[in-house]
């Protein structure tokens, strides 16, 4: 098995523990090397920015062990005070985010407090004032918490009574526009109710036709008969084969041939055209006498 991967590298970014690594490094170097091999075996461990920070260093200050000890604590030593500086700041810096959580920023703010040791009443500080301005306007409504377990209740008390009242406003909004739209929907569905019900009429029922009709005896007096509907009557025979249940302009022979007159459009029977030959013989002039 590859020794190196017995033991985690060391990346440089410092979440693990510099000094306990380098205690466990020396541990494994005892147990799996000879301590000859010691400077050779720490840029096998190295990854990310220390392997960087490795590559940088002299040569002489990584052929001895004691030597890249007092290296590797002194920057880790920098490091350090650099991080506690810039968290430090971040903690001043902290205030609620508008998509956090009231839980998510008391657990951001006791994660920071651990790092820097501050004061508790440092911490309180930031519960109280440094939460959305919404819910500090809420919090100003009552007695101000004196400590920071009374801070967190309060902050989760305040965000639920502000989740229930922004609920309740929307509500209320929404019941305000459907009052006021309400009378005009009920108006547009009548009008299309009637549209539709007239229209269901006019196509179920038609009026009867009624043409003016003289009379004979008197023509000053017009007499009303009541004539079918259009489609109750029979229509008129078809000029082009006779037959009455369809309408000229959708008869099949409208594109045959007649073996009449071997034109296009109507068959034999309803042909019109006369003949040009006629077989029969003209009839014969016989005179009275019996003298042609």
């Amino acid at each position: 098995m590859d020794p190196t991967k017995l033991l985690a590298k060391f990346k440089g970014d410092f979440t693990e523990n510099p000094s306990r690594w380098w205690k466990l490094f020396e541990n494994f170097v005892s147990l799996y090397y000879d301590e000859s091999k010691f400077c050779n075996a720490f840029p096998l461990f190295l990854e990310e920015n220390a392997q960087i920070w490795f590559n940088g260093l002299p040569e002489d200050l990584t052929n001895t062990r004691e030597n890249l000890k007092c290296e590797f604590s002194e920057e880790v030593s920098n490091f350090h005070t650099d991080r506690t500086f810039k968290n430090f700041s971040d903690f001043i810096d902290l205030k609620q985010q508008e998509t956090e959580s009231v839980a998510e920023f008391i657990n951001r703010v006791n994660a920071l407090s651990e790092d820097q040791d501050v004061g508790q009443q440092f911490k309180l500080t930031k519960l109280q004032y440094r939460c959305k301005p919404e819910l500090v306007r809420l919090m100003s409504l009552g007695k101000w918490p004196e400590t920071v377990e009374e801070a967190e209740v309060r902050l989760r008390s305040v965000e639920a009574n502000s989740h229930y009242l922004e609920k309740c406003e929307k509500k209320e909004t929404e019941d305000k526009i459907m009052s006021e739209l309400k009378p005009k929907i009920d108006m547009m569905f009548q009008q299309i109710s009637a549209v539709h019900s007239n229209t269901i009429k006019q196509l179920t029922t038609r009026p009867t036709m009624v043409e003016p009709l003289l009379n004979s005896n008197d023509d000053r007096k017009v007499q009303h008969r009541t004539r079918t509907p259009r489609r109750q009557r029979r229509r008129n025979p078809c000029h082009r084969c006779g037959e009455c249940d369809h309408i000229p302009s959708q008869c099949r022979f409208i594109r045959i041939k007649c073996n009449k007159c071997k034109s296009i459009g109507h068959k034999a029977k309803m042909c019109r055209s006369k003949q040009k030959h006629f077989s029969a013989q003209p009839t014969k002039f016989i005179s009275a006498t019996g003298f042609k």
